[in-house]
C-alpha cells in the first residue's frame, strides 16, 4: 500500500482517500499549508480540524464532499488561500452578513464554484 502523506517544514499534503490516517495523525495547528483535495471529506469539524492556528497561509479542501466550513477557519488571521470548490457547501461561516467573520484580512485567493451556495456574504 503507498501512502501519499507528505510532510515538510509547515506544509502537509495529504492526497486521495487517506483521510482516515490523517485523522489519527498529527496536529494540523503547526502548518502554514494544508492540502486535503481529493479525499471524500465530509466534515472538517472532527478530529485534528478544531486546531487551526492563527498562522495558517493556504487551505486546500478541494474535491471532497464538505457541506460546511468550521467557525475555526474564521480565526486563520493569516489565511490568504481557501480552494473550497467543487464541494457541497451549502453555506459560509458568517457573523452579521459578513464572510468569515469579517476577520480574514489577508485572503486573496478563494474559490466556490461547484458548490450548492445560495448566498455569498460580503468579504467586507
Amino acid at each position: 500500500m503507498k501512502i501519499f502523506f507528505f510532510y515538510t517544514n509547515a506544509k502537509c499534503n495529504i492526497r486521495k482517500d487517506f483521510f482516515n490516517i490523517f485523522h489519527r495523525g498529527p496536529d494540523i495547528s503547526v502548518y502554514k499549508k494544508i492540502h486535503l483535495e481529493n479525499n471524500n471529506l465530509k466534515d472538517l469539524s472532527i478530529g485534528p480540524f478544531n486546531s487551526f492556528a492563527p498562522d495558517l497561509r493556504q487551505l486546500k479542501i478541494a474535491g471532497n464532499r464538505i457541506t460546511t466550513l468550521p467557525e475555526m477557519i474564521s480565526y486563520c488571521y493569516k489565511l490568504r488561500t481557501l480552494r473550497a470548490h467543487g464541494n457541497c457547501l451549502t453555506e459560509l461561516p458568517q457573523k452579521h452578513g459578513r464572510l468569515f467573520h469579517g476577520q480574514l484580512e489577508q485572503l486573496s485567493h478563494l474559490t466556490l464554484q461547484g458548490n450548492l451556495l445560495k448566498i455569498i456574504p460580503s468579504l467586507e
